[in-house]
């Protein structure tokens, strides 16, 4: 956020910050919130690329540099989430299991 932030004030855009939504709950269902993070992360990938293009179509160097490090973040950000859902699939969502995973993601920088 504060990369966009320091883009749009360097080349003097106007900002208008939307509402944002209720964030939605699981209610204890892990694997469920791990699924909704992947997909979400695969949205916000797609809405990269598409900025990509549109400022690449336009002309826009600097927006295509700034949506060049996003695409490259989300490379990272999918492959997260990715593997923390294969793991709780393969392993399931048992108090062993999560204290397991838990310990895992404690070791991961």
């Amino acid at each position: 956020a504060e990369k966009v932030y320091e883009f749009l004030l360097d080349n003097d855009y106007l900002q208008e910050t939307p509402e944002l939504e209720k964030v939605k709950t699981y209610d204890g269902n892990f694997i469920e919130m791990i699924k909704a993070s992947y997909l979400h992360e695969q949205q916000i990938t797609k809405e990269c690329s598409d900025l990509y293009i549109s400022a690449l179509k336009v002309g826009d160097i600097l927006t295509v540099g700034l949506a060049q490090w996003f695409v490259n973040e989300q490379v990272e950000e999918l492959a997260k989430t990715k593997y923390w859902l294969d793991r709780l699939e393969a392993f399931g969502d048992s108090k062993e299991a999560l204290r397991f995973l838990d310990n895992e993601m404690g070791e991961i920088d």
